[in-house]
């Protein structure tokens, strides 16, 4: 009997604390200067076009950008089916589609024209990670600031024809 009772009470107690919760959120969205007002006041904005978002690649293109890149030397395959070789990269796929061409100024002998051809658990936002041969020449690599050109994305794909009916 008294593990019901005391049942009841904390489920009364979680139902209080949830009903506040709700209150409080509603009477906090009803409120002018609260962030969910600011946003419902904002502008819609406006969508771009295929022809904007392809002139805003190539004007990324043009200039180099910050990034942060480390060294792996993991032999196999990268996750674009290839085999680990110099002149790979990983990176995030949001930020640097797979076959993406980039040049890469990082110092001491690593600096040059990569191929986005893999990516990893780690490797999210701006980092890169560049493959070499060896474990004690990652090591030495350690982790630096380098500066990212992207010099081509890759195609896109065509879309297969449709099928005409007969």
């Amino acid at each position: 009997m008294k593990t019901n009772a005391l049942i009841g009470r904390s489920m009364a107690v979680v139902l209080t604390l949830t009903f506040s919760f709700l209150t409080f959120n509603a009477a906090a969205s009803l409120r002018s200067d609260s962030p969910g007002a600011q946003r419902q006041a904002k502008s819609p904005t406006k969508k771009e076009t295929p022809t904007e978002a392809a002139s805003e690649k190539e004007a990324a293109s043009e200039k180099p950008q910050s990034f942060t890149a480390t060294a792996y030397a993991l032999r196999g395959r990268t996750a674009s089916g290839t085999h680990t070789r110099r002149g790979i990269i990983a990176a995030d796929r949001r930020v640097l589609p797979m076959g993406t061409r980039v040049r890469v100024d990082a110092g001491n002998g690593h600096s040059g024209e990569y191929v986005v051809a893999d990516t990893g658990g780690a490797i999210k936002g701006r980092k890169i990670d560049i493959w070499v041969p060896s474990n004690g020449e990652a090591m030495r690599f350690g982790k630096r600031q380098i500066k990212l050109t992207v010099m081509s994305y890759p195609r896109k794909k065509a879309a297969p024809a449709a099928r005409r009916k007969r």
